[in-house]
């Protein structure tokens, strides 16, 4: 399929000519926090699925990452075959539309609140970590960021579900759709609308907590708010406020503290995880936490150490 030409129109349900977008197929199942999900199909074969994620027209886009994701060749991520600004009919406006292609799987966790089957370390190193790793490669080399790595934005690539791709990450500011819980203290303690690119140690620390979360099937902080959740990882660190009561065991624990860590010196690198998943056994340090007062200061009812 071609690679995407920036910034073209299209009128109607048709974009630039090639594409055909279906306002009457809303795809529910594949929708963004930011943009409705609608099937596409392409001109000149009619038998290709596609979905068209239509843009809030309320929300910036992330036009630098949308630009460059265009010859996107790592098979684990959706790929964009085309993007432009059409007259969408059923609103009487303009609307940013990306045409992508559709995983033939459904989402790996429906939403943030589900319970699903546990993955082991065999399923989180050869079905997620397998699939993802050439994602972080080409981004790395790319300069780019993705910023929108979660537990229930990720699809099953097949019914066989032994592959998994990563969803789209242009149609919000970076990171201002990631659930506080997947974001650094540092990051979750922004405006979700100015958290910017970061760096990839920002991808990779959202890529510990959805790995922490599919291996437990289950979001194991769906209940704690958010200030309460930053308090106690900046308290006890974020392994430690995110995993619990949790028992993790086996090399599962290396990865898992090294990428849910505070410390950015400390935080495993891409090339860390690589040689985790080639067999190399690599022992994250303990995270470091704030000194502590002998006695407490007490502000707004409440003591602080």
């Amino acid at each position: 399929m071609a690679s995407p030409a920036p910034g073209k129109s299209g009128s109607g349900s048709s974009l630039n000519g090639r594409f055909e977008i279906h306002a009457d197929a809303p795809l529910p199942q594949f929708d963004s926090v930011s943009a409705k999900a609608y099937s596409a199909t392409e001109t000149r074969n009619p038998a290709s699925r596609l979905v068209a994620l239509v843009c809030d027209p309320r929300m910036p886009i992330r036009m630098d990452y949308l630009s460059q994701i265009g010859n996107f060749a790592p098979a684990g991520m959706m790929k964009l075959a085309e993007w432009g600004v059409i007259d969408w009919a059923t609103e009487n406006r303009r609307r940013l539309v990306a045409v992508l292609e559709m995983p033939g799987g459904e989402r790996v966790m429906p939403t943030l609140g589900s319970t699903i089957r546990p993955m082991d370390e065999s399923d989180l190193t050869t079905i997620v970590l397998a699939s993802l790793m050439p994602v972080m490669r080409e981004l790395q080399s790319r300069r780019l960021t993705h910023r929108a790595i979660r537990p229930n934005n990720l699809f099953y690539a097949d019914a066989s579900k032994r592959q998994v791709v990563l969803g789209e990450a242009f149609s919000s500011p970076p990171a201002h759709d990631q659930p506080d819980f997947v974001e650094t203290i540092e990051s979750s303690m922004a405006d979700s609308s100015a958290r910017g690119n970061g760096r990839q140690s920002d991808d990779l620390y959202a890529l510990g907590v959805t790995l922490l979360v599919l291996h437990l099937g289950r979001n194991p902080v769906a209940d704690v708010d958010s200030d309460t959740l930053l308090r106690d990882k900046i308290n006890n660190g974020s392994y430690s406020a995110l995993v619990g009561s949790y028992r993790i065991t086996g090399p599962l624990v290396e990865v898992l503290r090294g990428l849910i860590m505070d410390d950015l010196k400390e935080r495993w690198t891409l090339a860390d995880l690589e040689m985790w998943m080639n067999g190399k056994r690599l022992t994250p340090k303990q995270a470091k936490l704030p000194p502590r007062a002998t006695r407490p200061l007490v502000f707004g009812n409440e003591e602080h150490l």
